[in-house]
């Protein structure tokens, strides 16, 4: 008596183009490709971030002394920018990033 196995028809066996599509399009169906793209997206932001913790780079010291209205200023400008063209969610990284709270912003006139 012969053992029934995994026997796959030439039919059956993928190419490797067709694999990768097929993946691709079950993971993009399953909301897999978002979920690992917000991860690559976050730990990318916490390299960038926190390059001194790797010893890459030295902190930059930035002097604020009488600075901090234009700092308010350009943050603000940025805030408004995201605002208009509907990044979301560039905003809601950019606020906590900032320390600019959203009732704090500035409306542009242009």
């Amino acid at each position: 008596m012969m053992a029934q196995s995994n026997m796959f028809t030439v039919a059956d066996v993928l190419s490797q183009d067709e694999l990768r599509k097929k993946l691709y399009q079950t993971f993009k169906d399953r909301g897999i490709l978002d979920t690992l793209k917000t991860q690559l997206r976050n730990q990318l932001i916490h390299e960038l971030m926190h390059p001194v913790l790797s010893g890459e780079l030295q902190p930059r010291s930035i002097s604020v002394e009488g600075s901090s209205l234009l700092i308010g200023a350009s943050n603000s400008l940025v805030a408004d920018h995201l605002q208009r063209c509907g990044y979301e969610y560039s905003l809601s990284v950019f606020f906590p990033e900032s320390g600019l709270a959203k009732e704090k912003v500035f409306l542009c006139i242009f």
